[in-house]
């Protein structure tokens, strides 16, 4: 069992957040998977070598502890990578790829026997990320969040 991370819904100076919550005075949390995407995808991984960094400084962003880590154990995903990008089919292709590669943890640890993800343009500037989670043969979880390209913030679809 996890602390859960929840979408705060309250208007903040920048934009809605997600963030621990509280029941009768409690950390509420998470027995499922629902954190672990969050923070998977929500996380930036360390951009590679070869990637182009978006705001164009030389900063890969990431963990400090991935500079000790081999590629494969990176945290966190690419999809910062994205931002300011064109509302092209390539970058939804990217985001795809960049969203299995960030949870591919779920299928080398066991916690998923499957991890299906669809990308498409929601609205202008906003990737809309379909998730679908196979823990089992009975027990998918589905997941449908936003990508918001020019902030480089994940939230969840209402």
């Amino acid at each position: 069992m996890d602390l859960g991370l929840f979408f705060n819904l309250e208007e903040s100076e920048t934009s809605p957040v997600f963030d621990l919550s509280l029941s009768d005075g409690e950390l509420e949390s998470d027995e499922g998977i629902r954190t672990a995407v969050i923070a998977s995808l929500g996380t930036d991984r360390r951009a590679l070598d070869s990637d182009n960094i978006p705001d164009g400084t030389d900063n890969p962003r990431g963990w400090f502890a991935d500079y000790l880590l081999d590629n494969n154990d990176r945290e966190g995903s690419r999809l910062w990578l994205l931002s300011r990008s064109k509302q092209t089919t390539a970058t939804s292709s990217a985001a795809e790829d960049y969203v299995k590669e960030s949870l591919a943890w779920m299928l080398i640890d066991g916690v998923a026997s499957a991890v299906a993800v669809s990308a498409s343009w929601y609205r202008t500037g906003f990737l809309k990320i379909d998730l679908s989670i196979s823990r089992n043969k009975n027990d998918d979880v589905q997941f449908s969040l936003l990508w918001d390209v020019e902030a480089a913030r994940i939230s969840e679809v209402e």
